[in-house]
């Protein structure tokens, strides 16, 4: 189920439901490869990157949270 916030002004049919933001988690990373750079790329087939935390001080994990695309555009 795709949802996005109504804003009361625009017609439900110009919503698009064809992208969804997830968080994803990718575990065992070294702490000299948390970095923007390495996170990126480790998430470049997934979509979108729209937020990274790197997690420096606890955890063996950095999160990155993505947009990707549902129902492609055709």
């Amino acid at each position: 189920m795709l949802i996005e916030a109504y804003d009361g002004m625009r017609k439900v049919s110009d919503y698009k439901l064809d992208k969804m933001r997830i968080w994803v988690r990718i575990l065992d990373v070294p702490m000299n490869w948390r970095t923007d750079a390495v996170v990126k790329a480790l998430c470049v087939n997934l979509g979108k990157i729209l937020q990274a935390e790197l997690n420096e001080k606890a955890g063996n994990y950095v999160r990155a949270r993505v947009e990707i695309t549902v129902y492609p555009q055709q």
